[in-house]
């Protein structure tokens, strides 16, 4: 097994086939009363094979559950639900069966002796693993977290639009437009004043370029209409026109708050007696 010693692989392949074989046990226990509803059978007492029979069946069909759920286990797979406890329950009902009808104990003994095999099983083989929690179903995202993820879907949807055009001058202009897009959405990540300035114009634009594209996949695909395509071509240009003005005013933007902070350090250097020459480089 990788990440183990040859020693500790040696161990580990032991201790799960140990741990797969367990159950055997109670195939044999069992026995008797098979032996015993075979008697039965032949004497024709039908008490004797009923509750004999009745029982090893019980008993029988709780052991080939468990040893399913164990070689599950061993083998780091789900296992049956429950099966530990349920083969407590069979083995329990199995052995009252037969202390009843096959040992002629009163009813109540016989109860004690089914309670006290389950008993027993249940200490022997302990209790069924809990199942592990469900995971948590992912939390809807908030804020500006929102809007981005939102944005990256649009820009998903254009860029699916764009491969499905089949006239390759307004595929390609789908792309600019989304690339646009995602170097917006690349500003308004890196700013949060950008993308306060944005989420209107995602809103608007990044939208409105995601349905013009893909009602044009649905409705004008291989039709011949020289009207609609030039309509269709006009309002691209219109978009990627608005997308790449907006691009420019957050570069611009940015760039004004560069200098601003500039000429605020330059203030504060000489308050505090600097002038540039004495500034370290």
């Amino acid at each position: 097994m990788t990440g183990l010693s040859p020693r500790e692989d040696v161990w580990e392949r032991l201790r799960r086939f140990r741990h797969g074989q367990r159950g055997w046990a109670l195939f044999l226990l069992s026995a008797p009363l098979l032996l015993v509803a075979v008697s039965g059978l032949a004497a024709g007492d039908l008490e004797l094979l009923g509750g004999a029979g009745g029982a090893w069946a019980l008993i029988i069909g709780g052991t080939i559950l468990a040893r399913r759920g164990f070689a599950a286990e061993a083998e780091g797979q789900a296992a049956p639900g429950a099966f530990r406890l349920r083969l407590a329950a069979l083995v329990g009902a199995g052995t009252g069966l037969a202390a009843w009808l096959a040992a002629d104990h009163a009813p109540i003994v016989a109860l004690l002796f089914g309670i006290g095999a389950a008993a027993g099983i249940r200490l022997l083989y302990g209790p069924d693993p809990r199942p592990a929690p469900a995971p948590e179903p992912a939390k809807p995202l908030e804020g500006d977290a929102a809007v981005i993820a939102e944005a990256r879907g649009r820009i998903a949807a254009l860029e699916a639009a764009a491969r499905a055009v089949p006239q390759r001058e307004f595929a390609e202009a789908i792309r600019r437009i989304a690339a646009l897009a995602s170097r917006i959405v690349a500003e308004a990540e890196q700013d949060p004043e950008d993308l306060r300035r944005s989420r209107r114009f995602l809103a608007v634009y990044l939208k409105g370029a995601e349905t013009v594209a893909q009602r044009y996949v649905e409705t004008h695909r291989g039709l011949d209409a020289p009207a609609l395509e030039e309509n269709f071509r006009s309002l691209l240009a219109d978009l990627e026109r608005g997308f790449g003005r907006h691009l420019a005013t957050l570069k611009e933007s940015d760039i004004r708050a560069l200098d601003v902070d500039i000429a605020v350090l330059q203030q504060r250097l000489r308050e505090e007696g600097m002038t540039e020459e004495r500034v370290p480089r």
